[in-house]
């Protein structure tokens, strides 16, 4: 399979048209028509079912093209690094944040560590459900986590980085949004925004006031679905404030009953270079100065 063939069967994917696919490529129909053919005889199963200039996926395509459409995103980033650390960079720390707001001062700090350290390159994956394998596969230098969801894995060590409050969240007109602190009984006769993937300590304060107060419960999947559902009037919710963003209409309230949830950068124990850890030292420095 060749660069070529791959572009071609996402580009027909996406018109289900061969005229439109070869316009849209700058070759002719025919040279789409061999790429794809060859492509379908190399994999062992056809993609496209052909209707004269059209064509239809099938199921198998549709799956296949989706799948490579992620490997080429993938291919390209990669390209991409490889592009920017060749260009004027000899050292790359890499590392992996779930969210920019779990770490806010995160680009002040690359830019002054850039100072000291020019030829150094901050590689910053976003969302990475895998961090620990990476680390542990060396595909990682560092990664944010939140401290109680660490299993105990004698290669890593976790230090403390800082502790994030947790807050209740409500949209500006609410009768709660004009408490300057919550409690738990604060929320009697509410719908409280739950899910089964938070935090330990966020399932722990949600606990407390599903024990405390007459709370209705209302189960959300991702943190994107509790914010639409705030917004929406359907009920409010406990949210780390690592999650703490500018979204208009919300009002964020410190709950009392809670210390907050802890957040750690990890390592492997036998990464000893020098620059991981002044990054790790600078990271360190600028959560205590704000």
């Amino acid at each position: 399979m060749n660069s070529k063939q791959i572009e071609c069967a996402l580009e027909l994917a996406l018109t289900l048209n061969f005229g439109q696919a070869a316009e849209n490529l700058y070759i002719t129909q025919p040279t789409l028509s061999y790429h794809i053919k060859t492509l379908e005889d190399e994999i062992g199963f056809q993609l496209f079912e052909r209707s004269g200039k059209g064509a239809v996926l099938t199921p198998a395509g549709k799956q296949f093209t989706q799948d490579l459409r992620q490997i080429q995103n993938h291919l390209q980033e990669a390209i991409e690094r490889g592009q920017n650390f060749g260009y004027r960079y000899n050292e790359t720390i890499r590392l992996a944040i779930f969210d920019i707001k779990a770490l806010p001062i995160l680009p002040q700090a690359i830019k002054i560590f850039s100072h000291t350290h020019p030829n150094t390159y901050i590689d910053v994956q976003f969302n990475a459900t895998d961090a620990l394998e990476q680390l542990l596969n060396r595909q990682l230098d560092i990664a944010l986590a939140i401290t109680s969801s660490l299993p105990n894995i004698t290669e890593l060590e976790a230090t403390f980085l800082y502790q994030s409050p947790i807050y209740l969240v409500v949209e500006n007109s609410h009768p709660l949004s004009t408490l300057k602190t919550a409690k738990s009984t604060d929320l009697n006769n509410q719908t409280l925004m739950v899910s089964q993937i938070s935090p330990k300590e966020l399932k722990e304060a949600q606990k407390k006031v599903i024990s405390k107060s007459q709370v209705k419960t209302f189960n959300s999947p991702n943190h994107s679905s509790t914010i639409t559902n705030i917004l929406s009037g359907r009920g409010v919710c406990l949210v780390p404030g690592f999650l703490k963003d500018n979204t208009p209409n919300l009002t964020w309230i410190p709950f009392e009953e809670t210390s907050g949830i802890a957040c750690s950068i990890v390592k492997r124990k036998d990464n000893h270079r020098e620059v991981v850890q002044d990054f790790q030292k600078l990271l360190n420095e600028f959560l205590q100065d704000n």
